[in-house]
């Protein structure tokens, strides 16, 4: 899945960003998006994803989507494609669950272990120790996204794949793992099917792509 963006720390953040988009808006490498064909709608204003609420830019590796609507930044590519500075190559990587939550953990929850145990054959990682693992919405680094948030890139967007093309190019049709456990039940993980945008529950072992992002400074939000 996508593992798309920079975080910054919540004192910080703000003073970062902007400096960090100063200096990319000068370089150049915060671009219009092209003309292309529109697969999320007519208007930006009714439409949350048209390419229009996009600014889109990249670093020496990876292309990345500041999404205005949200204030979150997404890389453009699946993990395990390779960004060429225009489109995304390759093959999307595809693993179970708790091995992209070794890396990706949004932040540490007190009953991880609930979704930490091995199921029809299947026996996860090392869990991580919860005392030392980084809240992700706070440092910048990448992180899984929660269900509501990878969500959210399936609006008013055409079918297979349900997404924006153009922002997020050769996207797979497939399933894409959250951070999200799925409620009520310790052997799933919430996911997005970006055929047709259905969110679902899959078991912790199913082998899926997942989106990463960094948190956008709030824009003079409050909070």
């Amino acid at each position: 899945m996508l593992n798309l963006a920079l975080n910054l720390s919540k004192s910080s953040i703000r003073a970062r960003w902007l400096v960090g988009l100063l200096v990319l808006l000068f370089a150049g490498l915060f671009l219009p998006p092209a003309l292309a064909e529109e697969t999320c709608g007519d208007d930006p204003a009714d439409s949350p994803n048209h390419s229009a609420n996009y600014i889109l830019g990249s670093d020496a590796t990876d292309g990345m989507a500041m999404h205005w609507v949200s204030g979150l930044v997404w890389q453009r590519c699946a993990e395990g494609q390779t960004w060429d500075g225009s489109t995304c190559n390759g093959t999307a990587t595809e693993k179970p669950w708790n091995d992209w939550m070794v890396d990706y953990m949004p932040k540490p929850f007190a009953d991880l272990g609930n979704w930490w145990t091995p199921v029809f054959g299947y026996t996860p990682p090392a869990m991580p120790n919860l005392t030392t693992v980084p809240n992700r919405l706070l440092t910048g680094d990448w992180r899984m996204s929660y269900v509501e948030e990878l969500d959210q890139l399936t609006t008013s967007c055409a079918n297979s794949p349900k997404i924006n093309r153009h922002v997020f190019p050769n996207t797979p049709s497939s399933y894409f793992w959250s951070g999200s456990p799925y409620a009520g039940q310790s052997g799933f993980a919430s996911s997005v099917y970006f055929v047709d945008g259905f969110v679902n529950g899959h078991y912790l072992l199913s082998a899926t792509s997942h989106f990463g992002f960094a948190q956008q400074p709030d824009r003079g939000h409050a909070g």
